[in-house]
């Protein structure tokens, strides 16, 4: 059977070495525009590690920020334990702390609870945070949320 006796490209391309149709390998044969492919695919992936780069700095130092505020609400709130009204003016004294130490940032962070326990000298306080994204809306991410490392428990208080 000789190339002319088949009709089809398919059957002409079966007897190619390797049968890719003479497209095909003129398309895997060409050079032009290899660059731009390279630094195409090269410029995204360093976009994105630059992205997230940047949005996880902008989150830690929010962290930071919060977690302070944090702490300065809990020791606000301790200073109120073991007193009669402890429940209503610790907790007025935590969110009254933590509003000051976030103003400038409001809405990143959210003081969710202060429990104060007289009876075993700790405040417990949770706090959480959601902070929005710069650079990786591009790929989809519009917030990262974030918890402060751990609630807070305060031994201290009134004897």
């Amino acid at each position: 059977m000789s190339w002319r006796d088949l009709r089809t490209r398919g059957e002409r391309a079966a007897l190619r070495p390797g049968g890719v149709p003479p497209r095909l390998q003129r398309f895997a044969g060409g050079a032009r525009g290899v660059v731009a492919m390279i630094f195409a695919i090269t410029f995204s992936a360093l976009f994105l590690a630059v992205a997230v780069a940047i949005d996880y700095a902008r989150t830690q130092t929010e962290v930071v920020r919060l977690q302070n505020a944090f702490d300065a609400a809990a020791l606000a709130g301790s200073h109120r334990l073991g007193l009669p009204d402890q429940d209503a003016t610790g907790r007025q004294n935590a969110d009254a702390y933590f509003k000051v130490n976030t103003t400038k940032h409001k809405g990143v962070g959210v003081l969710k609870g202060v429990v104060m326990d007289a009876d075993k000298g700790e405040v417990v306080a949770t706090a959480k945070g959601n902070m929005l994204t710069s650079l990786l809306k591009a790929v989809g991410v519009k917030t990262i949320g974030f918890r402060p490392q751990c609630d807070r428990q305060e031994r201290q208080g009134h004897s």
